[in-house]
């Protein structure tokens, strides 16, 4: 099993930062994922 968090604490960043009118982007938002891996 295996859990993934990204942002966890769901601030906002910028991923890259250009121009003060342009080129700004906002980062990955909150999210998790959950796998579940076996064999039979």
């Amino acid at each position: 099993m295996a859990l993934n968090l990204n942002n966890l604490t769901g601030r906002v960043y910028y991923q890259t930062v250009g121009e003060p009118e342009e080129d700004n982007y906002y980062g990955a938002p909150r999210s998790f994922t959950l796998s579940l891996r076996g064999t039979f």
